[in-house]
């Protein structure tokens, strides 16, 4: 009963967004969100028997994760759990660009990478994915410790080296504490963590990465329509590259066997971009 009215609490807030979805409070976004998981969870015991109502609830749970988003509860989680929503809807393009925004806050986790090489193999006729980057290989080396662990542990690290020095002051760095190591120490943590994140933001926003979510997408030669295609073949749903250039309207990208071309921008998604989990 309880699962059922928050449900129903969802649905008269998601009506109301998004002219005031900014300004729900933390508790009003948990009930989106368990209103999405609960139809996802509905959607699932339904789909051995009745395919097509699993379908359209599985809808729902991705407009709710969407309305949740715009309530502003992103997070990995949640693009995880978009991604598996959009998967099951059958959107394969926009489930991909989820599991890419899951995987940049959720770095190394295996349901992550798990689901993501699945829904990369539903997509027939896809160019060969972009290559890595070297910043991609860099950021490899932490890709298991979260994010917010790192956050946690470079905030950590400058307030211990700030109240060391602040109590070496105080104290005229009295012989007996051995200052020079624990100010290292507490420097070196603070700066490592604080560079990881440094390169892992670099990585995302200097080399973008793109997700087409429209069917049959042309690329051309020039950012218009007039152009000639710049490939012999349209490029599928789902089909990812490197963000080359951006004009309005139009993106610039190259995939992953360095062609490059022209597509509309309302054709793909960048994830990362809060576009990723709302569109």
């Amino acid at each position: 009963m309880r699962r059922r009215s928050m449900w129903i609490g969802a649905l008269a807030l998601a009506a109301t967004l998004p002219s005031w979805a900014d300004t729900l409070s933390p508790a009003d976004r948990f009930v989106i969100v368990e209103a999405a998981q609960s139809s996802y969870d509905r959607a699932i015991e339904l789909l051995p028997s009745d395919p097509a109502a699993a379908r359209g609830l599985f809808q729902e749970s991705v407009t709710a994760y969407r309305d949740a988003a715009l309530a502003g509860a992103t997070s990995g989680e949640l693009s995880f759990n978009l991604g598996n929503a959009l998967v099951q809807s059958g959107e394969t393009g926009r489930a991909i660009a989820a599991y890419l925004d899951a995987q940049r806050l959720l770095p190394g986790d295996p349901r992550v990478e798990a689901n993501l090489a699945h829904a990369r193999s539903l997509v027939a006729g896809a160019p060969p994915l972009p290559s890595p980057s070297s910043l991609d290989g860099v950021a490899g080396l932490w890709n298991d410790l979260p994010a917010s662990s790192r956050v946690t542990l470079a905030v950590a690290g400058w307030i211990a080296l700030w109240s060391l020095v602040a109590a070496g002051v105080a104290t005229g760095w009295n012989a007996r504490v051995p200052w020079r190591l624990t100010v290292a120490i507490a420097g070196t943590v603070g700066v490592v963590a604080g560079a990881t994140l440094g390169v892992d933001w670099m990585r995302w926003h200097l080399h973008p990465r793109g997700v087409l979510v429209a069917n049959d997408v042309i690329a051309r030669k020039g950012n218009g329509e007039g152009f000639a295609p710049a490939f012999t073949t349209p490029l599928p749903s789902g089909a990812e590259f490197t963000l080359v250039e951006s004009r309005p309207g139009w993106y610039s990208i190259k995939v992953g066997d360095g062609q490059t071309g022209w597509i509309r921008s309302s054709d793909a998604i960048l994830p990362g971009a809060r576009s990723t989990t709302v569109q």
